[in-house]
């Protein structure tokens, strides 16, 4: 059931009854990156991905208080903000005793 040119859908039933999925498959060989885009951004052109400065950069955790704090909390089962945010501190925060 083709919806768009170089897109093709198809609908498969889902574990759920009465329900199906909706899949569409995108010919990425024989388009160009700029027809990939989402619609809205099509027409615009492509923006360069710059480098960050060398001082927003943050090294990775790995001290050994680091783990001992992140030992505790797999441990204990806990779930933390700063995980699931991906905070780029963490790894001095979690160095502090």
């Amino acid at each position: 059931m083709p919806l768009e040119a170089g897109k093709t859908t198809y609908l498969f039933p889902s574990p759920e009854p009465d329900r199906l999925l909706m899949v569409t498959l995108i010919d990425t060989l024989t388009k160009k990156p700029s027809e990939l885009r989402h619609p809205e951004k099509q027409n615009r052109p492509e923006t360069a991905v710059l480098k960050k400065p060398d001082w927003l950069r943050v090294k990775a955790p790995g001290s050994g208080q680091y783990n001992a704090t992140k030992s505790i909390v797999r441990d204990k089962g806990l779930v933390t903000v700063c995980e699931e945010a991906a905070c780029p501190n963490i790894g001095e925060c979690w160095s502090q005793k």
